[in-house]
């Protein structure tokens, strides 16, 4: 269950957590949607294959989900509070995670990494791009981004639902669906400690549930698309001066496990990714 105290916890995230994205030599530039700068992407040596834009559209929001099991039912109940994130913090570090990922598989790929906080962008749900007609609007400020890249392929980054799933020990805990970023918080599981025996109820689990999919610049085609649904749970019983589920992390350890858990993710599928390319 969720209460107001979890929201105005989580509300902070945005507004008290700041990102520097450090300039580095071999990295392409930030860029802005206001701002749109025309570096050209053309490189002795790199391919057309080679070209990458990349964009990130799961970092608006970090959404609560409240655990709320109903005996007999099969639909999802669970409680649900989205949190707007205003700073892009989280997208920033997805589009570095992305780049550094690309970087050790294709040491010589040149990349630009696509900052954009327009509404369309985050409008765009998961698979639209295979329906265009559904998204004409952000397929439409997608093309606008990529107009002056010179990039052949775009890497993008986007929300994906599934159902909730959890490793705790040997099985998967959890109910409902999730996607994007964020917190799934039980307050009413017991879980009795492995290493010490000690028992607690709850437990909070960060989540990272997002598509990767590689798409032709040109024809905003989908040439393939890989799935990634990171978590991590931890027991209310585990995290020491915890009352409940939400006092498991601060809320700088909430936005370093998000982060985590989106590069462990990316870092295993953006290889497979350029691949098929």
């Amino acid at each position: 269950m969720l209460d107001a105290t979890n929201a105005e916890q989580i509300g902070t995230i945005g507004s008290q957590t700041q990102m520097t994205v450090h300039a580095r030599s071999r990295r392409a530039a930030l860029i802005g949607a206001a701002a749109l700068v025309a570096a050209p992407l053309v490189q002795a040596g790199v391919g057309p294959d080679q070209r990458y834009a990349v964009l990130s559209i799961i970092g608006d929001k970090i959404t609560l989900v409240g655990n709320r099991t109903a005996t007999g039912s099969h639909l999802d109940q669970n409680d649900r509070r989205v949190v707007p994130v205003q700073a892009p913090v989280l997208d920033n570090s997805t589009l570095l995670a992305v780049d550094d990922a690309i970087k050790r598989d294709r040491p010589k790929a040149v990349t630009m990494l696509l900052a954009s906080r327009d509404p369309k962008l985050f409008a765009l749900q998961d698979g639209s791009l295979d329906n265009p007609g559904d998204a004409a609007e952000s397929v439409a400020a997608i093309k606008t981004l990529l107009q002056h890249s010179m990039a052949t392929r775009l890497i993008l980054v986007s929300p994906y639902r599934a159902e909730a799933r959890f490793q705790l020990r040997d099985q998967l805990i959890g109910s409902g669906k999730i996607a994007g970023l964020g917190f799934y918080i039980d307050s009413v599981t017991r879980i009795t400690l492995a290493d010490t025996g000690e028992s607690g109820t709850g437990y909070l689990a960060s989540y990272a549930y997002f598509a990767v999919s590689l798409i032709d610049a040109a024809t905003m085609t989908t040439i393939g698309r890989k799935l990634v649904t990171e978590s991590r749970l931890i027991p209310t019983s585990a995290s020491k001066g915890a009352t409940v589920p939400w006092e498991a992390l601060t809320n700088d350890q909430k936005v370093d496990m998000l982060q985590s858990l989106t590069r462990q993710g990316l870092d295993r599928v953006v290889p497979e990714l350029l691949a098929v390319a």
